[in-house]
């Protein structure tokens, strides 16, 4: 059976997943160092919280046990080898924002910096992830449509998608790189120069959600903001999964929530 650190290894190296990703599974690694991918029990995950992560909020702790589930899962598919569930925390915020009102998200999208426009603006529009964004390239691209193929996206699912127009106008703003959202050197986003974990694109939007008043919303939460809008614009399900990329429409119910005064607005047009 793998050490988990091997496994960590082996994961990593076939996701290539976001330096937050990247971050929490290296932590996850020295942490679980020594042990085996069958001794990553429940009981040693809930120790290692209380243990390690005390300090952190559950929903920070809930990303890092997400990551950890993905390295068994991909372990165990990869090898046909049996690992366990680990425990997730509930968590209950009344304050959690998943969308922004139209108004509300264009003066956040103009917030980011110039050098990462395209990016943001790829996550509002065409619901792409942060992986997918930033690691798109021209050969993607074929006029106003783009492919992202299944090695790409978090749940294996080929898609064509048309281009949202304001989409279109950022694009490639490095003339000759090989990236459709590159930072400014033509690579793909990655850590800070410091060599910190946390990404660029990380840090520009802490800073926009404090310029904001967002305090709540994630990078992730544009895919659901993308979701929201599409259904109150008169989206169905199996167009949002066709966009988003979702396997099935359980997975696309839990990303599209709708507005109080989209609802009254619903309520009100009968006759």
């Amino acid at each position: 059976m793998l050490s988990f650190t091997d496994a960590t290894a082996k994961y990593l190296s076939y996701a290539q997943p976001g330096w937050t990703d990247i971050s929490y599974a290296e932590d996850l690694a020295d942490a679980f160092q020594g042990l085996r991918v069958d001794q990553i029990t429940p009981d040693r995950w809930v120790n290692l919280r209380i243990s390690r992560y005390s300090h952190l909020a559950d929903v920070t702790v809930n990303r890092r046990r997400d990551t950890c589930s993905q390295i068994l899962n991909f372990i165990a598919k990869t090898y046909g080898c049996k690992v366990s569930k680990l425990p997730k925390y509930k968590i209950e915020d009344p304050e959690r924002v998943v969308f922004l009102e139209v108004k509300k998200a264009h003066e956040v999208l103009n917030c980011y910096p110039d050098e990462a426009q395209g990016f943001f603006t790829a996550l509002a529009y065409n619901g792409l992830r942060k992986n997918e964004a930033r690691l798109i390239k021209r050969t993607m691209v074929n006029g106003n449509r783009l492919t992202i193929p299944k090695n790409l996206t978090k749940q294996s699912v080929y898609r064509n998608i048309p281009i949202h127009p304001k989409v279109q106008k950022l694009m490639f703003p490095v003339a000759d790189s090989d990236y459709v959202f590159p930072a400014p050197d033509g690579e793909p986003w990655r850590a800070t120069p410091n060599g910190g974990s946390v990404s660029r694109i990380d840090y520009f939007h802490s800073k926009v959600r404090k310029q904001c008043n967002i305090p709540h919303f994630r990078i992730h939460d544009w895919r659901h903001h993308f979701a929201s809008h599409i259904m109150m614009n008169g989206g169905n399900l199996k167009v949002l999964k066709t966009l988003g990329g979702w396997k099935d429409t359980k997975s696309v119910m839990r990303y599209a929530n709708i507005g109080d005064a989209h609802i009254t607005h619903t309520l009100n047009k009968l006759k």
